[in-house]
């Protein structure tokens, strides 16, 4: 059957918000169905439907409209998002029987449906399921050592330490938007690696950054943490321009490339970065890290390349800078790890 799917976002429980799923075709059990509608956390739905429903009873065309019929949809994986308080052997997705229908057809749909799906026996999953359900969840690793930190889909292994910001999927991009500046961080920290990931700036006003090796940092009395260490900058001032170069978030700030307010140290590194970023355009950057040696390229040049040693080690983390109705993008993000 064909499927598409949006998914809108992923509140801070990490609880999954789904919407706009949309299905045509025939599933595997020889159903022409089509569904749309489905609203943020297992709504509401409406159902257009027709074809042979569970136990192969007829649900014409003529007599199936939005909300009249109770169908099981083994294909939509994505149900346990939507009720992972009902089983998952049953499938089933629910809908509103409308009262002044007074053709008996779709009743006896509705009871053909009920009586299939309880019939069922819910299956037992063996360790080999088991075992190989985990192995399809974890990244996969590439030919060259890469092991992809985002996998296109879900916020799978990035967590938001703050109490506000927003992150969602779309189309193969994690997209953040906030009011506030903030930082979603890989629950997993590296020490020695090689970092790859695309960042788009909005329109307007922005500034963001890949930070590596951070450290998330409680903030006694308030409820939030808060992110601080190494960042690749990725500078919206395009007078500026100090994309590249190497800020200290929270901590020493731009405190060797460049050097802020040393003329000599900001004329260089302008120099060598020159033309490197794209400002209203996918830019990737690549971070190298191995023992006190850091290497920061942007588009394939070499911005910043310089030894320090104050942090050995801690996650990645993506920047939102804060500006109202700005949404930040990334995408391709993965990593290859290195041996010391």
């Amino acid at each position: 059957m064909k499927e598409k799917s949006l998914f809108e976002g992923m509140s801070e429980n990490n609880k999954g918000k789904w919407r706009n799923i949309e299905r045509n075709g025939v599933d595997g059990a020889g159903r022409r169905e089509k569904t749309r509608g489905i609203s943020r956390g297992g709504g509401k739905i409406k159902m257009e439907s027709a074809g042979i429903m569970p136990g192969g009873n007829q649900c014409p065309s003529s007599a199936l409209r939005p909300g009249l019929c109770v169908t099981k949809s083994p294909e939509m994986r994505t149900r346990n998002k939507l009720a992972p308080d009902r089983p998952s052997a049953h499938n089933l997705v629910f809908m509103r029987i409308n009262p002044f229908l007074r053709s008996p057809l779709p009743l006896a749909c509705l009871l053909a449906s009920l009586t299939a799906a309880g019939a069922q026996t819910p299956a037992v999953p063996t360790a080999e399921k088991t075992a190989a359900s985990a192995a399809e969840k974890a990244p996969a690793a590439s030919t060259d050592g890469f092991t992809p930190l985002f996998d296109g889909k879900t916020l799978a292994g990035w967590t938001n330490p703050y109490t506000f910001g927003e992150a969602i999927v779309v189309d193969g991009e994690i997209q953040l938007t906030s009011t506030n500046k903030f930082f979603l961080t890989t629950e997993k920290s590296y020490t020695d690696f090689i970092f790859e990931g695309d960042v788009h700036l909005p329109e307007g006003k922005a500034n963001s950054g890949f930070m590596f090796r951070a450290i998330i940092k409680e903030q006694p009395g308030k409820n939030t943490k808060s992110v601080v260490g190494y960042q690749a900058e990725v500078d919206g001032d395009a007078k500026r321009g100090w994309s590249g170069g190497l800020y200290d978030e929270g901590l020493r700030g731009w405190f060797i490339s460049p050097i802020k307010g040393d003329a000599a140290s900001e004329a260089a590194f302008k120099t060598r970065s020159a033309g490197a970023f794209k400002r209203n355009d996918w830019n990737t950057y690549r971070i190298t890290c191995q023992g006190s040696k850091i290497k920061i390229e942007v588009n394939g040049v070499t911005t910043t390349d310089v030894t320090d040693d104050r942090t050995p080690s801690g996650p990645i983390a993506i920047q939102h800078h804060g500006e109202a109705g700005a949404t930040y993008r990334f995408r391709n993000l993965r990593i290859k790890e290195l041996k010391k």
